[in-house]
């Protein structure tokens, strides 16, 4: 693909939003694929039943046949593994218990079959009308175990309708006990017959109903259901614990322990773009990411409701009056939905702040991925690894390898020692496929302190933060907790709870106890000061047990520049700061209505790789875009300047990537280096050499259109093609002296 190829397509900028349907491997799939804004044409997480024609119900057997292939006990005893290591660790209660329960559909001809939202639709009967109710039979239950489901929902049920809002449709629900539904699964609510199949209680009463809950909170929605399971079983399990938690509705239930999928505490380090997909359960029944999704998606939506206790109930209701039949499916519209009822979340507009929250993004991004559930303790960190790769129509698989780790120290100078060693094998078969298991421990390294975990494998890098020495799980201990990037020094303060003042930041870490007793959902406005006097701030909403939380600094600057209009009023540009707003519009001084803005996503999957702004989340500085301008624009930048006493690195992907310079001064394309996972880095003409990226780099001006450029200036950008299929790293040099040698 030449650089000219790129120009043509941008000369029809304002037509670069064109969906990429994927290839249908299930009964439903993305129709638009759009980051953060896909459609589908319906339920993909749903276990689906077809049904023959002349069949006047759906015959147990075919429920049967589809629960144990489509959600296959042996696949889900793989993501049980997971959470066993775990627990062998004593990181999770030895009581927890790992269920997955789901939404049942039914279909004819490929068709859902639909009769209460049908009766409704042809009646013009209002969905989610405020005298809706549910109403329940048992069946199949012992005398005993009735009374204790009837008490339950007695109890449960009104906050239910508190907080979620009235159900869809006025209906009665069968609570079935059904002995073919296997203790993993969980339990099924089969949306078109209105009923719960669940296997026998376990023993464990306040789990078991946290699963009833789930389902009858999928009855709410019933045929109605939202089809992306981020947001269908991501709401679900959000509210779900929000009513359970309520005093009086279920005694003995503990979110924190056993709360197998309960993880707002850890969100941040677990918040990654491998999380996204457009369901749970791809339709090979890889469980690899099965866990790590569900707990990530229902933390985020609890952000939500700690913002607003009234906005499932809020979003809901608006839901059920815009309704129509691509509603379900349409996250560009479910997101101006939530916005309008919940305008900011932690101090930002909801549609920034939803494009940070992976978990959240339902678009497929095909290739081979790296999670890792990194869990911060007092003097190690556990590292789940995941190994396995996406395909362009969603399903995903497994594979082995050997992940390589280092473990640098929090000025990322001194590599530390672990007794637990520098690999983790990943297998590609047994009884956890693609996964693999790492508790480093460190000694005598000095205190508290920001520790970064760099791992490599098949030719992939990434990096996470541990706040070492911190963590805190005694009643006495730190509640909150994190870890300063771009500072080593400085100060906290903190509005909510007890509140903090001046606590001092070492090492570029800090923690404290925020309520004297137990923490509980609330609002927080954290600010850290340098030793130069320079403040950032974040407001962030956390829950139960502890946070772990994460604020960017560094040097503020400020830089100026005007995008000038002349001939078709085309730039490719980048920022030589990183903003203080991730509002890319409210950056460049231009109303969203009238900003033409295009990222080229070298991850994604598809031809068009285009993305036009706000489909996409602002990228960090070493990016570039296209921007279109129809008039002088003046741009006054203030942001943080990287540290110049440092390098500064940019990962590139395979192919053309478009490439911003990350510095204030122009840098020679001959000082960059380039290093391919984790071998030694190499100059950028031995780069070249080695066919590790193509010589010539591509500028583009309005008046000679492309040119082959020798030096990278800040304000510009750059095609630059990767020769490696895995993507290299681009490694700009040190201007100054290293920072941290002048300080010592």
């Amino acid at each position: 693909m030449t650089p000219m190829r790129h120009t043509r397509a941008l000369l029809a900028i304002a037509a670069l939003l064109i969906g990429l349907q994927t290839v249908a491997s299930a009964a439903f799939f993305n129709t638009s694929n759009e980051p953060f804004a896909s459609r589908c044409n319906g339920p993909q997480g749903a276990i689906v039943v077809a049904r023959q024609k002349g069949m006047l119900g759906t015959a147990a057997s075919a429920r049967l046949r589809a629960l144990r292939a489509q959600h296959n006990p042996a696949k889900l005893k793989r993501a049980v593994a997971s959470f066993r290591r775990l627990q062998k660790r004593h990181l999770k209660a030895a009581d927890g218990q790992m269920r997955f329960p789901r939404t049942m559909v039914q279909t004819l001809d490929g068709k859902l079959v639909q009769p209460n939202l049908t009766r409704a639709l042809q009646t013009k009967a209002p969905i989610g009308d405020s005298a809706n109710n549910l109403t329940f039979e048992y069946v199949g239950w012992s005398d005993s175990d009735k009374a204790a489901l009837q008490n339950y929902l007695a109890t449960a049920y009104p906050k239910a309708k508190l907080i979620y809002g009235p159900p869809a449709f006025d209906m009665t629900v069968k609570i079935i006990q059904d002995d073919t539904v296997d203790a993993v699964q969980g339990g099924v609510y089969d949306a078109t017959a209105n009923e719960i199949h669940l296997p026998a209680l376990s023993g464990n009463f306040p789990e078991d109903t946290y699963i009833l809950l789930l389902l009858v909170l999928r009855a709410f929605h019933d045929e109605a259901m939202l089809y992306y399971d981020a947001w269908e079983d991501g709401m679900a399990g959000a509210a779900a614990y929000a009513i359970q938690m309520t005093p009086g509705v279920s005694p003995g239930f503990d979110i924190i322990d056993p709360g197998p999928f309960y993880c707002l505490s850890v969100y941040e380090p677990e918040n990654q773009p491998e999380l996204g997909n457009s369901t749970f359960y791809p339709a090979s029944g890889a469980t690899n990411m099965l866990i790590w999704r569900i707990a990530m998606a229902r933390a985020a939506w609890q952000k939500c409701w700690i913002e607003s206790p009234t906005f499932f109930s809020d979003f809901n209701n608006a839901y059920y009056a815009a309704y129509t039949s691509a509603l379900p499916g349409d996250v560009p519209s479910l997101r101006e939905l939530a916005a309008g009822v919940l305008p900011t979340v932690e101090g930002t507009a909801f549609s920034a702040w939803y494009q940070e929250q992976f978990a959240l993004d339902t678009s497929v991004r095909a290739g081979k991925k790296l999670y890792t559930w990194n869990i911060p303790l007092s003097d190690a960190v556990a590292l789940v690894s995941e190994l396995y790769e996406t395909l362009p129509n969603g399903d995903e698989a497994p594979f082995g390898g050997q992940i390589r780790t280092i473990y640098w120290d929090y000025q990322r100078e001194n590599q530390l020692f672990a007794e637990e060693g520098n690999v983790i094998d990943i297998p590609a078969g047994g009884s956890t496929p693609g996964e693999g298991f790492l508790l480093p421990t460190f000694f005598n390294i000095g205190g508290a302190q920001r520790l970064t975990v760099q791992m490599d494998v098949a030719g992939l890098r990434r990096n996470y933060l541990y706040s070492y020495g911190e963590r805190g799980f005694e009643l006495s201990e730190n509640n909150l907790y994190g870890a300063i990037v771009g500072a080593d020094a400085g100060t906290i303060n903190a509005e909510g709870g007890n509140g903090l003042t001046d606590l001092a930041v070492s090492r570029g870490v800090w923690g404290a106890r925020i309520t004297t007793a137990t923490l509980s959902p609330l609002k927080l406005q954290v600010s850290f000061t340098d030793t130069g006097g320079q403040t950032v701030s974040r407001t962030v909403n956390i829950g139960w047990d502890s946070y772990e939380l994460f604020l960017n600094t560094g040097p503020q600057a400020t830089a100026s520049h005007t995008f000038t209009y002349d001939q078709n009023g085309l730039y490719l540009m980048s920022l030589p700061l990183q903003p203080q707003t991730s509002d890319l519009a409210a950056t460049l001084g231009i109303p969203l209505a009238q900003l033409l803005l295009a990222w080229w996503d070298p991850y994604f999957a598809g031809d068009n790789k285009y993305r036009l702004y706000p489909s996409f989340p602002a990228q960090g500085l070493g990016s570039a875009y296209w921007l279109r301008v129809t008039d002088d624009v003046p741009v006054n930048l203030a942001g943080i300047k990287p540290d110049t006493g440092q390098p500064f690195t940019v990962a590139l992907g395979g192919g053309w990537n478009l490439l911003g310079c990350p510095r204030t001064e122009s840098v020679p394309l001959a000082d960059v280096m380039v290093q391919r996972g984790d071998l030694e880095a190499e100059t950028w003409a031995d780069a070249v050499t080695d066919h590790l990226v193509q010589d010539d780099v591509f500028g583009y001006s309005q008046s000679a259109g492309y040119e082959v450029a020798q030096a990278l200036e800040p304000w510009q950008g750059y095609w630059i093609r990767v020769l490696v299929p895995t993507g290299v790293s681009l490694i700009f040099p040190a201007t100054t002296a290293p920072t941290a040698a002048v300080a010592r």
